[in-house]
This record gives structure tokens, C-alpha cells and sequence, in this order.
């Protein structure tokens, strides 16, 4: 049981089918069983959309300015919207994700206005980061000194992987204490459906390695090739 009725806010720019929006709308059900939680985020008008649970102590509010592109005026509006949910919810924790959200959001629980009870607890989890791999380095340059500063009103941060925690340190995001690392759960309805293996053509023997990610260059998929071509000389072209 949590010591603190205060509720649990989580933000994030959209829930789009993805692992960012998966891993916080999992959190948000699973700590609304303890607790009030409310579930923030921007809207989203893509084909496929996310399940959301009705009911319970599960709170889903959608803030119509957060959007994931940059928009002076529009980013201007939702960090206002979410200084006045925040202060209005008065949470125990304010809980960020992906990187818009993780901005504005954190900010804007830092500039709340003051309520009863202590300031909430500060979380971001960056569900990777803008680093390299999208914008130029200009761009990328500016992004980094965005994160650098936010980092200052950010009491604890979740890393989902070891390596981006190393990577986050070494841009000067936070101090090592601050991260923890916390990897996304996987729900196995039961084992894989043996005919995929017909159907793929592998052997019942053959042990099977791939990788499923969008083709981005920050999520590594050269390296992946580049380890099954070393595998594939190392194992007789097999």
C-alpha cells in the first residue's frame, strides 16, 4: 500500500502501439490498483490506437496541445495545461515519458503552482533518447542542452536498458545515483505457434535469432546485421 493518497500522474506525448506507450499504460493499470492514478497525454488520430481500461481509479486525461512535433505556440499552451493539471491533481509523483512529454511535463510540475503536502517526486523515463540518429548535430546539439537543464529538476530517472543509461551519463543527464535501470515486461500468452516454423521453413532443431525494430539508426539494427554476418562465417556459411 502507498503511504502517500496523493495520486501518481504519468505523462506522455501520445499512445501510439509502441513499446513507450505499452510500458506506461501497463504502469499507470498496474499502480491504479494501489492508488489514484491519472494518465496524461496528447491526442493521437493513427489507425491503430491503444486499448485504454475504463473504470477503476484509473484517471485518462487528454491534453489537445501536446503534440509530438515542435510548435513554439502549441508547446506554450500544453505546458500550461499541465502546470494547471498538475497543480489542480496535487500528485506524490509525476512521472514522464518519451522526450516532448518528458519536458514539458517535468517542467511544468517544477513550476506548479504550490500545494498542500510536499513537492512531487520527479521521474522521467527518456524510452531512449534524440541524441544521434534523427536530427543533425545542430539540432541534436540543441536537444542535449534541452535535456542537460531539465535534468536539474528531475529528482530520479529509469533507464529501460543498461546501455542507455551509460549513454545518458556520459551526456551529463543527471548523476549515476539518480538512474535506475528497469526493463520492459513482456506479456507470453504461451509458447509460439509450432506452425510458424512450417511456414517459415525452419527446422524443429534450428535456433532462430532476430531483431524487430523500426529501421532507425539509434536502434542498432546495422549492428545486429553485422553480428549474423560474423556468425555466419564463424558457423560455415550455415
Amino acid at each position: 500500500m502507498r503511504s502517500d493518497p496523493r495520486p501518481i500522474v504519468h505523462i506522455i506525448t501520445r499512445l501510439e502501439p509502441g513499446g513507450s506507450a505499452r510500458n506506461t499504460l501497463d504502469s499507470a493499470v498496474w499502480q491504479s490498483s494501489f492508488g489514484e492514478v491519472a494518465l496524461i497525454y496528447g491526442p493521437y488520430d493513427g489507425k491503430e490506437q491503444l486499448e485504454l481500461p475504463s473504470g477503476g481509479k484509473l484517471r485518462r486525461i487528454e491534453v489537445p496541445h501536446l503534440t509530438r512535433e515542435i510548435s513554439p505556440l502549441k508547446d506554450l499552451k500544453a505546458f500550461l495545461e499541465l502546470r494547471g493539471l498538475i497543480s489542480d491533481l496535487n500528485p506524490s509523483i509525476v512521472h514522464t515519458h518519451t522526450a516532448k512529454a518528458g519536458v514539458l511535463g517535468r517542467w511544468a510540475a517544477a513550476l506548479r503552482r504550490r500545494g498542500p503536502g510536499p513537492r512531487p517526486l520527479v521521474v522521467h523515463t527518456p524510452h531512449g533518447h534524440v541524441f544521434y540518429g534523427y536530427f543533425g548535430p545542430v539540432k541534436s546539439l540543441f536537444f542535449l542542452l534541452v535535456e542537460r537543464l531539465t535534468a536539474l529538476v528531475t529528482d530520479r530517472f529509469i533507464a529501460l536498458t543498461e546501455g542507455e543509461r551509460r549513454e545518458s551519463l556520459a551526456r551529463g543527464l543527471g548523476s549515476e545515483n539518480a538512474w535506475t535501470v528497469i526493463h520492459s515486461g513482456v506479456t507470453l500468452s504461451g509458447p509460439p505457434d509450432g506452425n510458424a516454423r512450417t511456414e517459415l521453413g525452419i527446422a524443429a532443431g534450428e535456433t532462430v535469432i532476430a531483431v524487430a525494430a523500426r529501421l532507425e539508426l539509434v536502434k542498432g539494427v546495422e549492428f545486429f546485421l553485422r553480428a549474423a554476418a560474423l556468425l555466419l562465417k564463424t558457423d560455415g556459411g550455415r
